[in-house]
C-alpha cells in the first residue's frame, strides 16, 4: 500500500480529480485528452489569475515547439466539455493577446492522503493493457531500494504509450516517501549536442521538486555538474560557452555522477526518467552504461524510454550497448505491444462510463477502432477525439449515441494524424518513400519482386530496404512467403498499420496514382502468366482503381466463376454485381460485346433457377 495525496477542485456542476487525472460531471466522466487536462488544470489552479499563453505551452508542451494553434485546440476542447461559451464565459475567459483565466468560483478543494494499491495504478487512468510493464517497474523499484541499482529499458514505436506508462507509474506520491524523481528529455540535434544534457535536465527536475536541498551533496561529490544547475551560483563563463564543464573531462564527469549518485542515494532513493533515448547524446549513454556497471550499492532506479525503429538496423550505439547490458544481466528491457480489443474495450468503458439509456455497442466500437488503428494508442485516441469532435459519437440527453454508419466514420483519417505519419514517412530516403508509396497501391500485402520495374532500383536492393524497414518494425514487418508459378517463393510485407498505407496512398497525385495502378495490374499479370486464378480478385480491384474498366469487368468475371466452383456463392455473387455495374464504363462496343457475353454466362452458373 502506497500513501497518495488526493486533489479534488469542484466548481459546479464539475469535480477535476488531479490524481487520477479526470474531469467529471456528477458520477460521469467527461472525455478529454491529456494535454487538454493539463491546460484545464493549470487554469483551476490558478483560478482567478491570468495565465499566459507563453506560460500555458512552457508547462503542457515541455521541450517541444508548438504554436497557438495547438493551445487554442485545447482551450475550444475544455469549452465544449465545460459547454462554456468564449463571448459569453462561465469558465475560461480569454485575454486577448495575452492568454487565459479560469473565472468559475471554486467551490471546494479536497486535499487528502488515501491508501492506494499499486496494483490498482492502471485503474485510475485511461491507461489499459499495462498492468504487466507496469508491476515490472513497480518491481524493479523495490529491487532499487535495496541498494541494486537498476537499469529498464522501455521500446517501442511511436504513440505506442511509452512515456504513458512511466507518467502513470510516477503518479504515485514518491514525495510522500523522500523519493527523488527527476525526468529528462532527449532533443533530436544537428551535429553534436550538449553532453550529459538528458541527465542534467533531470537533475534540475529533481532539485526542482525535491522537499529537501540536493545541491550541497552535489557541490560536494560532482563539482562539475553542480555548476551546470541554474541556482547554484557558479559562474561557468560566458553564455555561449556550452561545450565544456570546467575542467571536468568526459571520463571526469562520469566518476563524479557515480559518486554523487552513491552519495545522495544513501539518503534518499533516486528515480531519473529518460526520453527518447534514441536521440540521446554519445555522453549520455556512456553515463547510463557505466552507472548500471557499477557494482557499489546505489539507491536509484533509471527508466529509458526509445523508439525501436530510430535505433535497429542504424549505426546507433544503443542496440550494441544495451545488448551487452542484457547479457551481463545489468538492464531490463519491456517492448510495449499495440492494445487489444479488450484492452480498447476497457479504455471505452472508462471514457464513456454506462449510464441509463446507453446505446453504445462499445464491444462493436472496440472491433471498428482496432481494426482501423491496429491498436496504436496514439492513432486510437486521435480517432476518437475526431469522432467526437465531428459527432459521429455525440452526448443526446444522458447518453453517448452513434450518430451515423460507423464503419464510414472510421475510416476517416483526422488531420493532426496525417501530419504525424507524413512526418514519419519524410523520415525516410527518397528510395524508401517511394518504395512505399507504390506499395501503398497494392494492398495491405505486397512482395519487392511485384514492385520491380516499377521503382527504379532492381529486386535485391528493393527486397533489402524492405527488410530492413521490417526489421525496425518501422511502417512495414514480414508476412509469410508467396509460392509463384515457376515454384520459386518471394518473401511478403504487409504495413504495420493500415493508416501508414492509406496516407502513402493519399500522398499521390490522383493522375499518376491511377497511371501506377495500371502498371501494377500489368506487373501481376507478367508474374502469373500461366494462370493468376490466385490472384483474379486482385488485378479485378487494381485495374477498377486504375480506370481500365475492361481489363477490371474480365477479372471480376474470372473470380466470380472460380469462388462459385469453391463453394463462396455469396462471394461469387459479389464480385459478379460488381463486374455488372462496371461493364457500362467500357464505352468501345466491340470490347462491351464479349465482356457482356462472359457476365452472361456467369450468371447462368450463379443462377441456375433464373
Amino acid at each position: 500500500m502506497s500513501n497518495v495525496e488526493h486533489v479534488v477542485f469542484t466548481f459546479s456542476p464539475f469535480q477535476l480529480d488531479l490524481t487520477a487525472g479526470v474531469l467529471t460531471r456528477g458520477d460521469q466522466p467527461l472525455p478529454l485528452r491529456r494535454k487538454s487536462f493539463s491546460v484545464l488544470a493549470l487554469l483551476v489552479q490558478n483560478a482567478g489569475q491570468l495565465v499566459t499563453k507563453e506560460s500555458l505551452m512552457q508547462a503542457v508542451w515541455t521541450n517541444v515547439i508548438v504554436n497557438d494553434q495547438a493551445l487554442k485546440n485545447c482551450i475550444r476542447e475544455v469549452r465544449q466539455v465545460l459547454k462554456d461559451n468564449s463571448r459569453n464565459a462561465e469558465f475560461v475567459q480569454t485575454v486577448h493577446g495575452r492568454g487565459y483565466r479560469f473565472i468559475a468560483p471554486i467551490e471546494d478543494k479536497q486535499s487528502s492522503l488515501q491508501k492506494d494499491p499499486d496494483t490498482e495504478q492502471e485503474e485510475r487512468s485511461f491507461l489499459v493493457d499495462r498492468s504487466e510493464p507496469l508491476a515490472k517497474l513497480n518491481e524493479s523499484f523495490k529491487k532499487s531500494l535495496g541498494g541494486a541499482h537498476q537499469l529498464v529499458f522501455v521500446n517501442g514505436e511511436a504513440g505506442i504509450g511509452k512515456s504513458a506508462l512511466v507518467d502513470s507509474f510516477l503518479k504515485q506520491e514518491f514525495s510522500v516517501r523522500n523519493v527523488l524523481v527527476g525526468r529528462g528529455q532527449c532533443i533530436f540535434q544537428h551535429g553534436t549536442g550538449d553532453p550529459f544534457m538528458p541527465f542534467i535536465e533531470a537533475l534540475v527536475d529533481l532539485c526542482k521538486n525535491a522537499k529537501f536541498d540536493v545541491l550541497p551533496l552535489l557541490a560536494q561529490h560532482a563539482p562539475n555538474w553542480y555548476q551546470r544547475l541554474p541556482g547554484s551560483g557558479v559562474r561557468t563563463g560566458s553564455s555561449g560557452d556550452r561545450t565544456g564543464f570546467g575542467s571536468g573531462d568526459t571520463e571526469g564527469m562520469l566518476l563524479e555522477m557515480a559518486e554523487a549518485v552513491g552519495a545522495i542515494s544513501e539518503t534518499y532513493p533516486m528515480i531519473i526518467f529518460l526520453e527518447d533515448l534514441q536521440w540521446s547524446d554519445k555522453t549520455t549513454l556512456e553515463l547510463i552504461v557505466m552507472l548500471a556497471r557499477r557494482r557499489n550499492s546505489a539507491r536509484m532506479l533509471i527508466i529509458a524510454t526509445y523508439r525501436l525503429e530510430d535505433v535497429v538496423g542504424t549505426e546507433h550505439p544503443l542496440p550494441a550497448l544495451k545488448q551487452e547490458l542484457l547479457v551481463h544481466r545489468k538492464c531490463k528491457e519491456m517492448t510495449l505491444q499495440p492494445l487489444s480489443v479488450n484492452g480498447i474495450k476497457a479504455y471505452l468503458k472508462r471514457r464513456f462510463t454506462p449510464v441509463d439509456g446507453i446505446t453504445l455497442d462499445l464491444g462493436l466500437l472496440a472491433e471498428k477502432l482496432h481494426e482501423r488503428t491496429n491498436g496504436n494508442p496514439l492513432f486510437l485516441t486521435e480517432l476518437l477525439q475526431h469522432l467526437i469532435d465531428n459527432r459521429y459519437l455525440a452526448m443526446e440527453g444522458d447518453s453517448w449515441q452513434v450518430s451515423c454508419d460507423l464503419n464510414q466514420a472510421v475510416k476517416q483519417t483526422p488531420l493532426d494524424l496525417q501530419l504525424f505519419i507524413d512526418e514519419q514517412v519524410n523520415r525516410l530516403d527518397p528510395a524508401s518513400q517511394r518504395i512505399l508509396e507504390m506499395a501503398s497501391l497494392v494492398g495491405p500485402q505486397f512482395s519487392a519482386r511485384l514492385l520491380t520495374g516499377l521503382v527504379d532500383l532492381d529486386y535485391l536492393k528493393i527486397e533489402g530496404m524492405c527488410s530492413q524497414l521490417a526489421e525496425r518494425d518501422y511502417m512495414l514487418a514480414y508476412s509469410g512467403e508467396r509460392l509463384l508459378d515457376d515454384g520459386s517463393a518471394v518473401q511478403k510485407f504487409r504495413f504495420v498499420h493500415n493508416l501508414h498505407r492509406e496516407t502513402l496512398h493519399q500522398r499521390m497525385p490522383p493522375a499518376k496514382r491511377t497511371r501506377y495502378l495500371r502498371m501494377l495490374g500489368e506487373r501481376i499479370e507478367e508474374l502469373y502468366p500461366d494462370d493468376a486464378t490466385a490472384v483474379y480478385g486482385e488485378l479485378a480491384s487494381l485495374f477498377e482503381r486504375g480506370k481500365q474498366y475492361a481489363k477490371a469487368v474480365h477479372y471480376f468475371a474470372l473470380n466470380a466463376d472460380y469462388l462459385h466452383s469453391i463453394g463462396a456463392e455469396r462471394e461469387a455473387r459479389n464480385h459478379f454485381a460488381r463486374g455488372s455495374e462496371l461493364v457500362m464504363f467500357v464505352r468501345d462496343p466491340e470490347e462491351r460485346a464479349p465482356l457482356e457475353a462472359a457476365l452472361h454466362q456467369t450468371r447462368l452458373r450463379l443462377y441456375p433457377g433464373d
